[in-house]
């Protein structure tokens, strides 16, 4: 069975298990075993450490109609609102991500960026390896759009793949191009392939933008919301889970909002 979750991720130190730690796929396989189900759980997507979602999806052993809300009823920060039995491959899906930066930008210089990066391009200098493996196939296919709100960007994702803290990284360019730090020339030749960092860095003076294996360090991992996995086959919704985090997000909405009226009247009395 193939659910859908979305979770906070602050709260956590990322998806996948870790001894020690707390984790989504930590937390979900010990509510499994309280209701005396199979504890094995694969994630779809394994965002990082402060990164939350909306619509992640995750494969359990079970066929029980009701395991959407007798986990959202066992579970802190995570909400499990929708299911099907259909059988696809986990990780076959169309994947959204939305990065929210906060700001005013010039719209032209917002789009010109969407541009860049939208299309099949070589994300070598946008990724990060795992430890003691190197990236062989860094080429994808990405689209990039935006929208604007109240001092605030959010830029749209939209791919069948994406490596690791490739967004982020690509939000650091993002950010050096539309406040003027950087022209498009130097994201042309990053993203351009069959080439080698060596000759990026070589053509334009990069060295303080970049790592010492030649990658542009990731921005907040924090602003960055995995909106949905498309797997093209409809989701049944557990009304009450979905209710549930509604209400719970109206919670953290009001308690937030509080939260920012105590700074800002504590910065108007500075003295």
């Amino acid at each position: 069975m193939l659910l859908k979750i979305a979770y906070v991720g602050d709260r956590f130190f990322g998806v996948a298990k870790q001894p020690g730690l707390r984790t989504v796929e930590g937390d979900i396989a010990e509510a499994l075993e309280r209701m005396g189900s199979p504890t094995t759980v694969k994630v779809a997507s394994r965002t990082d450490k402060g990164v939350s979602a909306l619509g992640n999806v995750i494969k359990v052993e079970s066929n029980r109609r009701d395991i959407c809300r007798i986990l959202t009823s066992l579970l802190e920060d995570i909400w499990v609102y929708a299911w099907t039995e259909k059988n696809v491959p986990l990780r076959m899906s169309t994947k959204r991500y939305v990065y929210f930066l906060p700001g005013e930008y010039e719209e032209a210089l917002v789009e010109e960026c969407c541009s860049l990066f939208s299309g099949t391009h070589d994300f070598q200098a946008f990724t990060r390896e795992k430890k003691g493996e190197e990236m062989t196939n860094t080429v994808r296919d990405i689209a990039v759009s935006y929208e604007l709100e109240d001092r605030m960007v959010l830029f749209h994702f939209t791919g069948r793949s994406f490596m690791w803290e490739m967004i982020r990284r690509i939000m650091t360019a993002v950010t050096k191009y539309i406040t003027g730090e950087w022209t498009g020339k130097p994201i042309e030749i990053l993203l351009a392939q069959d080439k080698t960092i060596q000759e990026v860095t070589q053509r334009h003076d990069l060295t303080k933008d970049l790592d010492r294996r030649g990658k542009i360090p990731p921005a907040p991992a924090a602003n960055l919301l995995l909106l949905d996995l498309e797997y093209g086959i409809p989701f049944s919704t557990d009304h009450f889970s979905k209710e549930r985090m509604r209400t719970e997000f109206s919670q953290f909405i009001e308690f937030f909002s509080v939260r920012k009226r105590i700074f800002e009247k504590m910065l108007s009395y500075e003295k």
